[in-house]
């Protein structure tokens, strides 16, 4: 599973690369890191680390999530132009009140979490990478978890 993850991963990084018309060593250069790191990360040899990653996706703009898992968009502009555009089609439309923070006994841990994701770019990488792969991989257990919850929470009419 590692080895293909990494090697999808360094695919992924080479058409990016090669989108950009740039050589690896442009690339590498501009990131102050070896060609031959580039160029084994590209070919599936290694993975990058937690910095790397964090590094090339802010200095070319690239989301994370398509890197590690192929979740588009591709360029994190893509995400802002397309929130841009649903505004402009609904310009009148206000945004509701936010719902108070409260999941119980976890709140204080969850608002912690939620400040050093807010403030770390490194921190909300690492979680939105963690929470897709989860998500990817238990999707059905999810979903029956959610549909269990929901009908305890919300039960249907008594007839």
């Amino acid at each position: 599973m590692k080895k293909k993850l990494v090697r999808v991963f360094g695919q992924r990084l080479r058409e990016i690369r090669e989108g950009l018309r740039m050589t690896q060593t442009a690339f590498a250069g501009k990131m102050g890191m070896s060609n031959s790191y580039l160029c084994d990360m590209e070919s599936g040899h290694v993975g990058p680390g937690l910095y790397t990653l964090y590094r090339i996706t802010k200095f070319y703009n690239i989301s994370p999530l398509y890197l590690v898992h192929g979740i588009e968009p591709v360029f994190l502009d893509q995400e802002k132009e397309e929130e841009k555009k649903k505004e402009v089609e609904h310009p009148l439309q206000q945004a509701p009140e936010p719902e108070p923070l409260d999941f119980g006994e976890d709140t204080t841990r969850i608002r912690e979490m939620l400040s050093y994701f807010k403030r770390s770019p490194v921190v909300k990488y690492a979680l939105l990478g963690f929470f897709s792969k989860f998500v990817i991989e238990n999707k059905a257990i999810i979903e029956e978890d959610i549909k269990k919850n929901e009908e305890k929470t919300n039960p249907g009419p008594n007839v």
